[in-house]
């Protein structure tokens, strides 16, 4: 997303992955970073672009080390490194002068700023020369920009190197996925890349067990890659068909986890193994969201949330004991703490998950502890959906407003966005343009936390649902004053609008960071509707809603939007997508983007660009697609197109494609064939 928006935005982007082998000298870095920024430039059509002199000149100067026709390099620093190299001289140190004036020399070529992002930078803990020059370069440096991906134990090194960092970086934290779409396409992307079928990705990863996964990984990105890692490697061997969580796969989850660590010699991880479902139910309720509460005030939440329909108080306390006895907890005073670290931490939800209950053991605040509670009031009614809450120790946020704005109404001028608003555009546009839903708030106060959350009922009309829901609300707000939280409930209908009434409000709000979010949102509908609802309609509603908010085409889902146009006949529209779609692609996915700009260019009469296209498509590394057009020849001689639904893998098509081509050309040649207009 970084790189996407950094295009957007008419920014060079570099992409850096760093390892071990990058950090052993000055010259092994700067090698590696001063060679991706070039390519980068020649990317863009610096220099002459990846056809001209000063291309091929370059790459016999990075081969062979040798200078065939100085003027032809206009990078000092590399013909340094080149020939250092050749000599066996791996310990030059490049002197920052010469790297700053072919910084300047590449930006002035390039003219437009250059974003360099550098990734798994752990690694540059072990050489804080290079983060030295690294700052002694680029402070002062215009037209660049730094973006560092590392871990936790990162900062301290770079706080101490770029001190103050705060005044030079902005730190941004980046955690578990926020949405459970974030969380379907980690697991869905990567088999993507085996030439599965959309049908077989989904028979293979299906949404219950998407929804397991979420559950069980928190949705941490690593931990999902390695659930899915596991259950992909026992189908290739043939032990499932499909991804399935059961104690089977789960025991190898754990073998995987523990390679490397001697789990034996683990007290906490051995106790567990030993303890019993309700043990495990009884830590999740102790220290499972948060360890900032007492064992009184757990419980206070406990019979919130369940009553006594899993223990009574004396036996949740007992427990509790018997937890502390065995070293999984220590109890102390107002605090309620684990006792393991990081892998103990990870390795037990799987424990728990292979004995069928769940621990999460997530370090929560309070406050957002309690919010996890309440989206949990209802998880067996899949109808109602929680979709955020806030703490209002202030006072509670008027919501008024913001209704207001989902109706159609004038935007107030001191109306100020929040989550709100964006959370409940993008669920309830979901539903269908004039369909009803219901916001249900929940307003609750008490000595631990205060604030409101809100749902999303989809099925207003469904009376004995509604029924349901405020019995649980009734039950839970009862339960609720005994143990010291007033709850209040409130609900209102809304009418879902259209997706370009809805880019409308946000655009007279003004907030470009919100405009961005929701245009992104958009985008991911317009896969939604056409492929799982075969509603074109619809998905061309929401790509043209995103456009307006962004006036940008650059999106990973741009080669859907031309496909559509293409479907529509709106062949100017298709060329603007996929040529924004080419420009984003990378190599797993662009063979599809070059087939679909070739049968455009074929419809639209271009063959030598379509025959082009379909040759570049047929270099591409093989893919598969959720549909396409295969090209033909109609009964009047015309080139023509129809869909084709989950083809297994796209080479095939463009085979079929060069044929047609060629058959077309030969028709025309029998002049039995009209111009295409």
């Amino acid at each position: 997303m970084a790189e996407l928006e950094a295009k957007r935005r008419d920014f060079c982007p570099v992409r850096i992955n760093l390892n071990e082998g990058d950090v052993l000298t000055d010259l092994d870095f700067f090698r590696k970073v001063l060679s991706a920024i070039i390519m980068a430039a020649f990317a863009a059509g610096a220099f002459g672009g990846r056809k001209g002199a000063a291309f091929f000149h370059y790459l016999e100067l990075t081969a062979s080390g040798e200078v065939k026709d100085v003027e032809q390099i206009p990078f000092v620093s590399a013909i340094l490194i080149a020939q250092a190299l050749r000599a066996g001289n791996k310990l030059l140190n490049v002197p920052d002068e010469i790297v700053t004036d072919d910084l300047i020399t590449i930006s002035a070529e390039v003219k437009k700023p250059i974003i360099l992002l550098i990734d798994e930078c752990n690694v540059l803990k072990n050489n804080r020369i290079i983060l030295e020059k690294l700052r002694n370069i680029f402070m002062n440096l215009p037209g660049y920009m730094l973006m560092f991906a590392a871990t936790e134990d990162f900062f301290p090194i770079m706080d101490d190197v770029f001190s103050p960092i705060m005044r030079q970086f902005k730190r941004i934290d980046i955690g578990p996925f926020k949405g459970d779409d974030d969380v379907r396409q980690c697991v869905q992307r990567p088999l993507e890349r085996f030439a599965l079928t959309p049908r077989d990705i989904r028979t293979l990863a299906s949404s219950s067990f998407i929804k397991e996964v979420e559950a069980l990984s928190a949705r941490k990105p690593y931990e999902i890659q390695l659930i899915c890692h596991e259950l992909f490697r026992r189908c290739q061997e043939g032990k499932a068909k499909r991804f399935s969580l059961n104690l089977t796969t789960i025991e190898g989850i754990q073998a995987e986890l523990a390679r490397g660590q001697n789990v034996n010699d683990r007290s906490v991880i051995k106790s567990a193994r030993k303890l019993r479902a309700n043990f495990l139910q009884a830590l999740e309720a102790l220290c499972g969201g948060t360890e900032e509460l007492s064992v009184s005030d757990s419980w206070r939440l406990e019979y919130l949330l369940h009553g006594e329909t899993r223990w009574k108080q004396e036996q949740f306390v007992q427990i509790s004991e018997e937890l502390e006895t065995l070293g999984l907890i220590v109890i102390d005073g107002h605090s309620t703490r684990f006792c393991g670290d990081q892998f103990d931490r990870v390795y037990l939800k799987y424990i728990a998950r292979s004995k069928n209950t769940r621990v999460t053991l997530a370090e929560l605040p309070v406050e957002n502890y309690i919010f996890t509670l309440f989206a949990l009031v209802a998880p067996d009614i899949e109808a109602m959906i929680p979709i955020g809450g806030i703490t209002t120790e202030s006072g509670a946020q008027d919501i008024a407003p913001t209704i207001d704005l989902l109706a159609g109404k004038p935007v107030p001028t001191d109306y100020e966005t929040t989550p709100l608003l964006e959370n409940m555009l993008t669920s309830i546009l979901y539903q269908g343009p004039g369909k009803a839903v219901r916001l249900i708030e929940l307003q609750f106060k008490s000595d631990m936390a205060q604030g409101q959350a809100w749902y999303i009922w989809r099925e207003p009309e469904h009376l004995a649902g509604l029924k349901k829901i405020r019995r649980r609300f009734d039950d839970l707000t009862a339960r609720g004053l005994e143990v010291g939280f007033e709850i209040n409930i409130q609900s209102w209908d809304i009418v879902v609008p259209t997706a370009k009434a809805a880019a409308d409000t946000i655009q007279l709000l003004g907030d470009e960071h919100l405009s961005t979010r929701v245009a992104n949102e958009f985008m991911d509908m317009v896969t939604h509707y056409y492929v799982t609802h075969k509603d074109g309609t619809r998905a061309k509603e929401f790509a043209e809603a995103a456009f307006s908010l962004q006036q940008s085409r650059l999106h990973q889902n741009a080669n859907n939007v031309g496909y559509l146009y293409i479907g529509d006949g709106n062949y100017k529209e298709a060329r603007l997508w996929l040529q924004a779609a080419l420009q984003y692609a990378d190599e797993d996915a662009i063979q599809l983007h070059w087939y679909n700009s070739g049968v455009l260019h074929a419809l639209v009469g271009d063959i030598p660009a379509a025959r082009f296209d379909f040759l570049r498509a047929k270099d591409s590394k093989g893919t598969s697609a959720a549909c396409l057009y295969q090209l033909t020849i109609n009964e009047q001689g015309e080139l023509d197109k129809f869909e084709v639904l989950d083809p297994l893998d796209v080479t095939p098509f463009v085979d079929k494609a060069i044929s047609v081509l060629n058959g077309f050309g030969a028709i025309g040649a029998g002049g039995q064939m009209a111009n295409l207009h």
